[in-house]
């Protein structure tokens, strides 16, 4: 029974102490979830370039990117270094993806008078998005930075894209990643573990118990 006990209480301490590190680390990097002002307000490009800032104060990849630092994402919360695209351009193949409910990107420069906004952004490779406004277009060289997914008057953004990376998407991929799955995996495990471990207990003591 003692020895059940025993590793009960380390099972339930190691998952305290990595639910704390997990949450020094958010709020040592400025993304504490539990603050009460938008982290997107608070910082320019908190996310990097090609970084998208969600409803959950947490910064993701946008689809058809990965972060640049993998390790500073998953350990470290650090996520101003960005993303990177998964497969690389060819500017005379790629299409625009279309990305619903964004904040548009910082920066950008508009035309007026323009009718065709996907050719326009198309002919120019440095071109990376583009939007549809009133009178004309708005478009964007480069990295994308301040992108954000809004509840309420978010815009279409459409994203340059490998076409190999558009046909992944119209097979049903998700907008990002969700962060902090490994807390969940790991506070779940440890769940499970400790109902069997009681339950063993139980049937144990009950056992020796009839005897």
């Amino acid at each position: 029974m003692e020895n059940f006990l025993i590793i009960f209480l380390v099972l339930v301490s190691y998952t305290y102490m990595f639910v704390e590190a997990s949450s020094s680390n958010s709020s040592s990097s400025g993304l504490n979830k539990n603050d009460s002002t938008t982290i997107c307000d608070q910082y320019s490009r908190v996310c990097g370039p090609n970084g998208n800032c969600d409803e959950a104060k947490t910064c993701v990849c946008l689809d058809g990117f990965t972060p640049k630092s993998p390790t500073d994402y998953a350990y470290y919360l650090n996520f101003t270094q960005g993303c990177v695209r998964n497969k690389p351009l060819n500017c005379s193949t790629d299409v625009f993806v279309r990305y619903s409910s964004l904040k548009e990107p910082s920066g950008g420069y508009s035309l007026s008078n323009q009718q065709d906004c996907m050719g326009k952004c198309k002919s120019n490779c440095s071109c990376m998005a583009y939007n549809v406004i009133l009178g004309g277009c708005k478009l964007w060289n480069g990295d994308l930075f301040d992108v954000r997914l809004v509840k309420q008057g978010g815009q279409d953004l459409y994203i340059r894209m490998a076409v190999s990376e558009e046909q992944e998407k119209s097979g049903g991929r998700k907008h990002g990643r969700k962060e902090g799955a490994v807390v969940g995996i790991v506070v779940g495990s440890t769940i499970v573990i400790s109902m069997i471990i009681i339950a063993s207990w139980y049937m144990l003591r009950k056992k020796t118990a009839s005897k």
